[in-house]
């Protein structure tokens, strides 16, 4: 299935203009970059007797395409991922970029991009040593080394779940571009996975094709968000089905009329891959259509704590009910996002972590390491009875009870269509 995401990313460092001033980051109009990537995943199990290497590449290209009157700018982001024996996937979008390296999302995030990998938060004026939240929400600690590259260390979050421990060196260039970032991850003394990223070109493009770019993807962001809330409020499948429909229609108008070759090509990719995506739409509503409408199974159940919840106790609040287990990646990187858009609705709506582990261990660790502030809930026997079969499944239940929406897996859209249907819900 093509994959259609948008990516935040970070950028340049720069000193600021008089001594003093915080680092920022300072990029102009028309400026493009590459950063092109290699991993090596190395672990053990059944006690040595399998042992695998995985190697994976990945390419990065940034387009400045505006400035903003408060400093930041709007970043065009295309990153492809290519894994051994696999084929490449791409996710295309942008970010605003603020001074001080805050990213703040321009539609929907990428799943396998993430741009703290390489762009590291900036200190405050004067400090050598400063802690920061990473663009999932992980807590990081930083300082200032040898010849001013940048050393970070993770402190929650995904990357340290089960006790493992994630680090990371940023070399600057002379100008304060990000040149060289090793990064090492690892697991007791079996998993160990490292990254090492480069600066691969570096070039000043043509301002007036930036503008370009920027004007028109803000058409392809709106036909994106458009597409998602037409085909998540349709009420049958031929309006589901018509939704998709109008969906290809625009984006080939779209395509018709962009100047820009960058968003052309993006458009080109998508729709060249259409019809399988299409169909496996169709699949996901179909099976969703068996499960909503319908009364959401009852339980009773222990918190982690030891503290009993039943469903039935909120009735009169909108619940998500979020299915996960601890060797889960994508339910990981879920957490944030429900996490996110729960807290907008704080008081309205109960977020509630469904672990089916067989040791509560290790939901506490994976608790401990998201800093989850919601209940965890040991749901094991559960389970079969939501005819949950992947991981994450995350089912909306309103105020009486009944299934109104169910989320199966973690993609780029999960954020907008979750908040969409949360304030559908909230306003009826």
């Amino acid at each position: 299935m093509a994959r259609i995401a948008m990516a935040l990313v970070c950028f340049a460092w720069a000193h600021g203009a008089e001594a003093g001033d915080a680092p920022s980051y300072r990029l102009e109009v028309g400026q493009e970059f590459v950063y092109r990537s290699t991993s090596e995943y190395r672990y053990e199990a059944m006690l040595g007797l399998v042992k695998e290497t995985i190697r994976h590449s990945a390419e990065t290209r940034l387009w400045v395409i505006r400035k903003g009157a408060d400093g930041s700018v709007r970043l065009c982001v295309r990153h492809t991922q290519t894994r051994e024996d696999e084929e490449p996937e791409t996710e295309f979008g942008w970010c605003d970029l603020h001074p001080d390296g805050r990213a703040t999302l321009g539609g929907i995030l990428g799943v396998s991009f993430d741009p703290s990998a390489i762009f590291k938060p900036l200190p405050p004026a004067g400090a050598t040593e400063w802690q920061a939240r990473g663009n999932r929400g992980e807590r990081l600690r930083l300082r200032l080394g040898d010849g001013g590259a940048i050393e970070e260390s993770v402190e929650s979050g995904r990357s340290t779940v089960g006790g493992a421990t994630c680090t990371s060196r940023c070399v600057r260039r002379a100008d304060g571009l990000p040149e060289r970032i090793e990064t090492a991850w690892s697991k007791g003394k079996k998993d160990r996975r490292t990254t090492t990223t480069v600066l691969a070109e570096s070039a000043r493009g043509d301002p007036a094709a930036a503008a370009t770019l920027d004007r028109e993807l803000a058409s392809y962001g709106e036909l994106l968000d458009r597409w998602a809330l037409e085909r998540l409020r349709a009420p049958d499948e031929a309006a589901f089905r018509s939704a998709l429909k109008r969906g290809v229609e625009r984006a080939r108008a779209l395509r018709k009329e962009a100047e820009s070759p960058v968003l052309r090509e993006e458009l080109e990719r998508w729709l060249a891959a259409d019809e399988q995506v299409d169909e496996a739409l169709v699949d996901d509503w179909r099976w969703q259509a068996r499960r909503v409408g319908k009364p959401a199974p009852d339980w009773t159940l222990d918190d982690l704590d030891g503290k009993r919840h039943a469903l039935k106790d909120y009735r009169g609040k909108v619940v998500v009910l979020d299915f996960w287990y601890a060797e889960c990646g994508p339910c990981l990187m879920a957490m944030p996002v429900l996490k996110e858009v729960a807290a907008r609705h704080k008081g309205k709506v109960a977020l509630l972590g469904m672990n089916k582990d067989a040791d509560p261990e290790e939901a506490r660790r994976v608790a401990a390491a998201m800093e989850l502030d919601t209940p965890t809930l040991r749901a094991r026997e559960v389970v079969g009875r939501y005819e949950v079969v992947a991981f994450p499944t995350v089912f909306v239940v309103d105020g009486e009870g009944i299934v109104r929406r169910v989320f199966v897996g973690f993609g780029p859209s999960l954020a907008l269509e979750l908040g969409a249907t949360l304030d559908d819900l909230l306003r009826d």
